[in-house]
Parts: C-alpha cells; sequence; structure tokens
C-alpha cells in the first residue's frame, strides 16, 4: 500500500510543483499591478480601476494554490516550544492527532467551498467593478483544501506505518 501512496505522491508533486508556481505568478501580476497602481495615481493622477479586487482575488488564488506544496514539504509555520521535551513517543502520537485533526478540517474546507462555489454560480455573483464570477475562485479553493487533505492523509499513512514499525519507543 505504501508504494501506492508513494507513486500517487511522486505524481502529486508535480501537480503541486505547477499549482504553486501559478500561486506564485498572481503573486508577480499583483506586485506589478499594485505597482502600476501606485505609480499611475502619484505620477499621473490615473490609478488603475479595480486594484483592490484584482489584489483581493490574486492573495487568495496564491495562498490557496500554495497549500498542496507547502503542506507537502512541511513548510507551515510549527512552534514547538513545548512538545519538543516531551519524551519522543508522545510527540509523534501528536503529531498524528494533528495530522487528523488537520485532514478533518481541510474536508470540510473542501466541502464547503465547493457549496459555496453552488451557491456563488447560482447567484450569479462576481466582482462589483469587473465582474469576475466567484464560483472558480471558490472551486479553485475546493481544489487546493482538496490535495491538502490528500498529503495529510498520505502523511499520517506514512506516520503510522513508521509509528507501528518503530513501536512507541
Amino acid at each position: 500500500m505504501l508504494r501506492i501512496i508513494e507513486a500517487i505522491e511522486k505524481r502529486l508533486s508535480k501537480v503541486n510543483l505547477f499549482l504553486i508556481t501559478l500561486g506564485t505568478s498572481f503573486l508577480v501580476l499583483g506586485m506589478f499591478l499594485n505597482t502600476a497602481n501606485i505609480g499611475g495615481r502619484y505620477l499621473f493622477r490615473a490609478p488603475i480601476r479595480s486594484t483592490y479586487e484584482l489584489t483581493g482575488l490574486f492573495m487568495v488564488l496564491m495562498i490557496c494554490l500554495g497549500w498542496p506544496r507547502t503542506t507537502e514539504v512541511k513548510g507551515h509555520v510549527s512552534v514547538d516550544i513545548l512538545t519538543s521535551r516531551l519524551p519522543h513517543s508522545v510527540r509523534r502520537v501528536l503529531e498524528l492527532v494533528m495530522l487528523l485533526f488537520g485532514l478533518f478540517s481541510f474536508i470540510l474546507m473542501t466541502w464547503s467551498s465547493i457549496l459555496t462555489a453552488g451557491q456563488f454560480s447560482k447567484a450569479n455573483n462576481c466582482t462589483d467593478l469587473l465582474r469576475i464570477p466567484y464560483a472558480p475562485v471558490s472551486l479553485l479553493m475546493a481544489l487546493g483544501a482538496f490535495l491538502v487533505s490528500v498529503i495529510l492523509l498520505f502523511q499520517f499513512v506514512h506516520g503510522v506505518a513508521k509509528f507501528s514499525k518503530r513501536g512507541n519507543h
């Protein structure tokens, strides 16, 4: 079973790399857009309309598309002031519990984002000025949360395998 998971992880890693590259491109676009907006506002008294709107969408996309890769490489911030003093076996159990908590949270986020996308689509909700629909953004959020769920599940399976292989010490 671990071989199958590792094969899926390899393919998923390529998808995650593509998504974080896409998310980074939204960051770069947002930086250029804001720079041009500020330059236009102060140098030519002609700001770019709807910069605020686009910046908000770009930030959501950057975060949601970056979640899977960051989770894959375990790049999230963690503070281990208390857990570093615990026995190794307790730390491993806590890690498994936190992986389950994260998995549950991201499954709920996936489900909620899909439902929200449906509501946005049904109501034709979109941004005020540019009329960009919210439903595709919500679906991309669901995609990012789903991929994080899969990664957390795989990390949990690896953690259980490692825990049962070595025992509790």
